[in-house]
């Protein structure tokens, strides 16, 4: 799924600055599909999950570099975007934020290229999150506690009747998310299921408040 998505917006990015007729070199979509092979297959095994690496990259002959051009920026954003979507799909967690670059080797050859990726710490990525509401918007949270619900003096705030004023409660501390229901009316879900007791999150998780569903990630 995620890998289809990132094929249609490189596609409709494409066709944008270039026209059809246009020589290109490596398409970007090939580099996506060899992005999602390399993170799962480098992955190492955590304490809870794997961890997938987090610092990636992507290496282009000079000439396809250059070819790249004007899209250089938009396919670095696409494939960092990518990445955050198969750690998420796959339930690996991260060591920091993902970091992807495109980058020259003067050694491949025009048509070749490959990924390298590594895995750096970031002490306070872990108790980073991000909440992704029905809009699109991102919310990112660290340590702390936060009140989602409709009131206007939530922490996070969702403006649909089908939510509490005061809904549910997420709790950040030593890399942990935690949510609790505040008895609302409609109730909290993870993933399909009834929040009865305060509730691990994971990233990827999706958090449903009522009929409302909001997407857990992390960092």
């Amino acid at each position: 799924m995620a890998l289809e998505q990132f094929e249609r917006r490189i596609a409709s990015a494409v066709e944008s600055i270039f026209s059809k007729g246009a020589p290109r070199g490596i398409e970007p979509a090939e580099i996506g599909r060899r992005l999602v092979r390399e993170i799962e297959r480098d992955v190492r095994i955590g304490v809870r999950s794997e961890i997938a690496p987090n610092r990636i990259v992507v290496a282009l002959a000079p000439s396809d570099l250059e070819e790249l051009g004007p899209l250089r920026a938009r396919v670095e954003e696409e494939l960092a975007e990518l990445a955050r979507e198969t750690v998420d799909d796959n339930g690996f967690e991260l060591l920091g934020p993902i970091a992807l670059t495109i980058d020259a080797d003067p050694q491949l050859k025009a048509g070749t290229f490959y990924i390298d990726t590594a895995f750096v710490e970031d002490a306070t990525y872990r108790n980073r999150w991000r909440f992704i509401l029905p809009d699109g918007a991102p919310v990112e949270l660290g340590p702390g506690s936060y009140i989602i619900g409709r009131q206007s003096g939530a922490d996070v705030r969702i403006d649909d009747n089908r939510v509490s004023r005061r809904h549910a409660e997420v709790t950040i501390a030593e890399g942990t998310a935690t949510v609790t229901d505040l008895g609302s009316t409609n109730g909290t879900f993870v993933n399909g299921e009834r929040v009865a007791r305060p509730t691990e999150l994971q990233a990827g998780d999706v958090l449903r408040l009522g009929a409302v569903e909001v997407r857990v990630e992390r960092g």
